[in-house]
């Protein structure tokens, strides 16, 4: 059940310790930055997005890798490879945790569980201005000329999650930072990204027979 506390309640990675320090070292020049920009433009252009992800945590060994689906509105598949199998896909109206190892499925409303959270960001739309202070960060002395960082504070006090900072790469999402209200601190790296619609059919579930269906 990690990935669905880290998603839901903080469900979404190599060097964090580089990432941070380099943001010491900013340039001054405003008209770089593009940050809030790039996004709404993103949002407003891209209703589907797809690719694959690499999270690293701070603080703990190892990784966790995956594949990720969005699509507006409100659907998303999370699919957790390794170091184990899980899935957390909705279709917009029900949102479904799939655990290979306890070969249980765990579904409820999936109803206001997205504000506030990164996936929200990434869908977005008009609600990243609803759920979010969004704000230019200045570009990094050692960036790419390509990349324009963007931050997202949730407007909700009670969020789980404190700040996100997010990195477009030739207007396409290439990291994020996830700081949650317990001061942990994760980076998500999006590798394979692409706009091209994604097929209904890979925010639905089909229970594997013989497993345990819980519903919330």
């Amino acid at each position: 059940m990690a990935l669905h506390r880290w998603f839901l309640a903080l469900v979404l990675p190599l060097a964090l310790a580089l990432l941070l320090a380099l943001s010491l070292a900013l340039f001054t020049q405003p008209s770089h930055a593009q940050g809030v920009q790039t996004l709404r433009g993103f949002l407003s252009q891209h209703p589907a997005l797809s690719g694959d992800f690499v999270q690293t945590t701070q603080g703990k060994a190892g990784q966790q890798s995956g594949s990720f689906s969005l699509a507006k509105p409100g659907m998303f598949r999370w699919a957790l490879k390794k170091p184990f199998e899980q899935l957390i896909v909705s279709d917009g109206k029900t949102l479904t945790q799939w655990d290979a190892d306890l070969n249980q499925a765990t579904q409820r409303s999936a109803a206001g569980l997205l504000a506030n959270t990164p996936v929200a960001l990434l869908l977005g739309g008009a609600d990243a201005d609803k759920f979010f202070v969004l704000k230019d960060l200045p570009k990094e002395a050692q960036d790419d000329p390509s990349i324009h960082w963007v931050q997202a504070t949730p407007k909700n006090s009670d969020s789980q999650f404190k700040v996100i900072k997010l990195a477009f790469k030739d207007g396409l999402p290439a990291q994020m930072v996830i700081q949650d209200a317990f001061g942990g601190v994760s980076l998500l790296a999006f590798k394979n990204v692409s706009t091209a619609a994604v097929p209904p059919a890979q925010f639905g579930f089909t229970l594997p027979k013989g497993a345990d269906m819980v519903r919330l």
